[in-house]
């Protein structure tokens, strides 16, 4: 047996579901009760010593919720009890603005007592949890999160690996994740509100400043979007409206109520077809379209069918497994046909304002396959994101689809 398996063998006691749940609510109500009287400083001490140092608490009833949850030997439990305490914390100190207190709270899991050993079996249990909690994607989210919303209070330039220029696509995804808590997706959907309303604001400012301003004192580009990306979408929406798409879906849905789903499927490969000249692709999109659900062709069109559809288009132009690429997202970034990719996901959006959210999440399946490659190995994904990111802040209106 290994050492984690020892330590919670020696302490484990099965409990029933409802007394974790009690456990859970003894550690959130003493948070949610000191982070409104008790000073950030005293909070994160306190945190400290509950958490981190299992020195005890001010509170016995946390204590006592903490000892249950760890001699259940419910190691994700502790997971997500820690997690959502984090988020409270979190939220508290961003409304309040005491933004400092964020980041001080992530230094809190660097303590070297991690790495040490105790008499104890249950501080000992502890210990191995957070280090395995420190090393896991949720602690990277919360890392991720408190990084941004201090860099955005400094304004400070800081060197960024490139898959951290597009957090607003991860925050939406845990944002819409059911298996976060609700302080989790709260923060998370308010982040990335932030994050595409600053984008749109960035890119509506430069792009109207280089219509009218000198070589000589051009306004710097704010985004992360090269010049030569943005003449080209400029160019584009100077050849259509912003209201051509919106134009179109409205048009297509309202056609399309009440039909029959088979006749529905044939009009949506018409929709899509529309100012997409990729023979290849639109044959693809054709196939996929026709076999999708195909025991619900006789019946009367519902939601849940628009929804479903076109969910498993998003995926085929992305992600079919959320781990790797799709076949078809390769086929089109490396053949420099990525306008014509994110035009398609942005017309699949606007008619589904539901399948936005599930978009967004594959989008961060796609960043996660790629955050570990180089910047000069993934070009064709950062061209993506960021030919997405602008058409859709110009054709979707990205911050009222969350």
């Amino acid at each position: 047996m290994t050492d984690n398996q020892n330590y919670q063998a020696s302490v484990r006691i099965i409990r029933p579901t409802e007394d974790i749940e009690q456990a859970q609510d003894k550690i959130y109500s003493f948070l949610m009760g000191i982070i409104k009287s008790w000073s950030p400083e005293a909070v994160l001490q306190e945190f400290n010593s509950l958490f981190i140092q299992h020195l005890g608490s001010t509170s016995s009833a946390a204590v006592e919720g903490l000892y249950e949850i760890v001699v259940s030997g419910e190691e994700d439990i502790f997971y997500t009890t820690l997690k959502r305490c984090c988020y409270i914390l979190i939220n508290n100190w961003k409304t309040t603005k005491q933004i400092k207190h964020i980041h001080s709270l992530v230094e809190l899991f660097k303590n070297p007592s991690l790495e040490k050993t105790s008499l104890s079996p249950i501080s000992n249990c502890l210990r191995i949890w957070l280090k395995k909690f420190v090393n896991s994607q949720d602690y990277q989210e919360i890392k991720l999160f408190a990084d941004k919303v201090v860099s955005q209070q400094k304004q400070t330039p800081k060197t960024l690996h490139w898959s951290e220029r597009y957090s607003s696509h991860i925050f939406v995804a845990q944002s819409v994740n059911p298996k976060n808590s609700l302080e989790h997706r709260e923060a998370a959907k308010e982040r990335a509100k932030h994050l595409r309303y600053r984008f749109k604001f960035d890119l509506t400012m430069y792009l109207a400043r280089s219509e009218t301003d000198t070589q000589s004192n051009l306004s710097r580009n704010p985004t992360s979007v090269s010049d030569e990306v943005l003449r080209l979408i400029k160019t584009i929406v100077a050849k259509r409206e912003p209201t051509t798409y919106k134009k179109f879906a409205k048009i297509f849905t309202e056609q399309t109520k009440g039909l029959k789903y088979k006749n529905y499927k044939q009009n949506l490969h018409k929709y899509l077809s529309i100012f997409i000249d990729h023979e290849e692709l639109l044959d693809t999109l054709n196939l996929k379209i026709l076999s999708l659900y195909e025991k619900h062709n006789e019946e009367v069109l519902t939601d849940s069918l628009i929804i479903i559809t076109c969910n498993r288009l998003i995926e085929s132009l992305t992600t079919e497994n959320h781990r790797q690429p799709s076949p078809l997202f390769l086929l089109l970034i490396s053949q420099s046909n990525t306008l014509t990719l994110v035009t398609v996901l942005l017309k699949i959006v606007l008619i589904c304002k539901p399948a936005y959210s599930h978009l967004e999440t594959c989008i961060a399946d796609l960043i996660r396959y790629y955050e570990d490659f180089k910047d000069e190995e993934c070009d064709s994904m950062i061209n993506f994101l960021e030919m997405y990111n602008i058409m859709l802040a110009i054709y979707g209106d990205s911050t009222t689809l969350l």
